[in-house]
């Protein structure tokens, strides 16, 4: 399943520029094709749908704004990046109110728009990751709220490194007290449980079922082995399942079939199968 993606701007070495920059297939993107103006971009969208596009707020005749205004009665999913020669604060301000998830300015810096794209992209794998658990009547909750009451600084670097190390099999508030903070593991304990409302271990068991739950979504045959390894299960892929079973009460395998099965994801296709 692919981020697909559209370049409106009436600057032909513009849209070439970004096509050039981004390498799409090395992270699940599609670029659907490029626009010059505000009228050629509606026609593509009636035969190639987008997740995201990239509008140059000064186009001809309808300028970007009201292209993204139109685009947004018509397609209300598709999320915006809006890119201008102009520092100009109004300009940010209405890209804004329009909604837009960025605004960048000409020249664009490529670690500037390939970051910008990927957050954007991140959205769009939340939201989908989010839908599927509602349509698969999952009652489990694709982020962690008590993660936003994390107050001190020391709870935020634990926050940080569990991201950071999730792949880790080592991984651990032993781990982490031993080999990053340098700090006593019982202290640590009692202040991670304190702030986040449950014990390290479990935060930690929830963020690498969350993860491997998108991988699954993400790429439908990435192999059983490669998620236990991503999510810090190393080379053990049936301790990874029996896991996973225990916290959806599901097999991977079904997991991806079920999901496969969705609107939004990719078709089942009865001759490829799931090894848990």
């Amino acid at each position: 399943m692919s981020y697909k993606v559209m370049i409106v701007d009436d600057e032909a070495i513009v849209r070439e520029s970004i096509a050039r920059q981004i390498d799409w297939g090395r992270y699940q993107m599609e670029l659907t094709g490029t626009a010059e103006n505000a009228a050629e971009a509606l026609a593509m969208l009636k035969e190639h749908p987008v997740d995201l596009m990239l509008v140059d707020i000064r186009l001809p005749m309808i300028d970007g704004l009201e292209l993204v205004r139109q685009v947004r009665r018509l397609y209300p999913s598709i999320q915006f990046i809006m890119i201008s020669g102009y520092a100009d604060f109004e300009y940010a301000r209405e890209a804004m109110r329009s909604h837009a998830l960025d605004y960048l300015l000409k020249p664009l810096n490529p670690v500037s728009l390939l970051t910008a794209i990927r957050k954007a992209q991140d959205t769009w794998e939340q939201n989908q990751f989010a839908q599927s658990l509602s349509d698969l009547g999952m009652n489990i909750p694709s982020e962690m709220p008590e993660q936003h009451s994390a107050s001190s600084p020391t709870v935020i670097q634990i926050l940080a490194i569990v991201d950071e190390e999730i792949a880790n099999p080592e991984l651990s508030l032993k781990w982490i007290s031993s080999q990053r903070m340098y700090l006593n593991e019982t202290y640590l304990s009692k202040l991670f449980q304190r702030e986040i409302g449950e014990k390290f271990s479990s935060y930690l068991m929830h963020q690498r079922m969350m993860l491997a739950m998108r991988l699954m979504l993400r790429s439908p045959q990435m192999q059983i082995q490669e998620i236990a390894e991503q999510t810090g299960f190393g080379d053990n892929p049936q301790y990874f399942s029996s896991v996973f079973h225990r916290f959806t009460n599901m097999t991977p395998s079904e997991f991806r079939k079920k999901l496969s099965r969705l609107s939004f994801g990719t078709r089942e296709n009865p001759s490829v199968s799931y090894p848990d």
